[in-house]
């Protein structure tokens, strides 16, 4: 792991503890960009390597209906379905 990762790691996992109620709790992914605030360059690619390296969990929202315009557009793109929300136990 570069120092590059490790840093976007570090803020990955500092914006979801502040969101999440707890670990493992289900946050958007909206939010999560919200919070990093274009911090983390290539957020989709990292948050890819993590889920397929079994790091993080990423979902769909279930109820799509409920999705905003914003909810869609940052969505992560894996796994052949766009993924809304991700949790972490970490």
């Amino acid at each position: 792991m570069s120092g590059a990762d490790a840093i976007e790691l570090g803020l990955i996992g500092e914006a979801y503890e502040d969101l999440a109620g707890f670990a493992g709790e289900f946050v958007s992914i909206r939010a999560l960009r919200e919070a990093l605030g274009g911090r983390v360059p290539d957020l989709d690619r990292t948050l890819t390597e993590m889920y397929q390296a079994g790091e993080i969990n990423l979902a769909p929202q279930e109820n799509q209906f409920a999705l905003t315009p914003a909810d869609r557009a940052a969505a992560v793109r894996c796994g052949g379905e766009d993924k809304h929300r991700l949790s972490w136990e970490d």
